[in-house]
């Protein structure tokens, strides 16, 4: 059973994130429809090189593989388990520990939205230049997609916490 003061501390974080999240969700749906009205029946531009696309892709690529890389070491177990041992000799109770870990992971989660951002904001970029909604759809889908890679899950983190013996 979670006590009323920890479930607090879990639902005021997950509030936070979730509110963060569908915030930076619609507005990458919003940059789509942005290019999408913008370019619509309009002559592609012509005059775009293939060098200009490949930088392009190869910095969403990058951003893609920094996403990744950090949501894994940020969430997880073993991270969490040991923030949670070196604390337990602290004199702060498990809601005041459990609060500082969520406060810091969700700067990392900030981190991570932005990043999934400027991937898709590199989309936009692309779209503009290229005047081609076609361009610009991969940028936002692979955008969209990781936001919802890290949606915030709650029961999923109680269900962590649980396993580790912290609940």
């Amino acid at each position: 059973m979670i006590s009323n003061e920890l479930q607090e501390t879990i639902d005021t974080q997950f509030r936070i994130k979730k509110l963060l999240w569908i915030g930076l969700t619609v507005g990458l749906i919003l940059y789509f429809l942005a290019v999408y009205f913008i370019t619509i029946g309009k002559e592609p531009n012509p005059n775009l090189s293939r060098t200009t696309e490949y930088v392009f892709a190869a910095a969403g690529l990058i951003l893609f593989f920094i996403v990744v890389i950090i949501r894994r070491i940020v969430y997880s177990d073993n991270r969490l388990k040991n923030i949670l041992v070196a604390q337990q000799s602290n004199t702060q109770n498990l809601p005041e520990i459990l609060n500082k870990y969520l406060s810091r992971q969700q700067i990392f989660y900030i981190i991570i939205l932005a990043i999934n951002d400027s991937i898709g904001i590199l989309g936009i970029a692309i779209g503009f230049i290229s005047r081609d909604i076609n361009k610009a759809l991969p940028y936002i889908v692979v955008a969209i997609l990781l936001n919802f890679w890290v949606y915030p899950k709650k029961e999923q983190s109680i269900n962590n916490l649980r396993s580790l013996g912290q609940l």
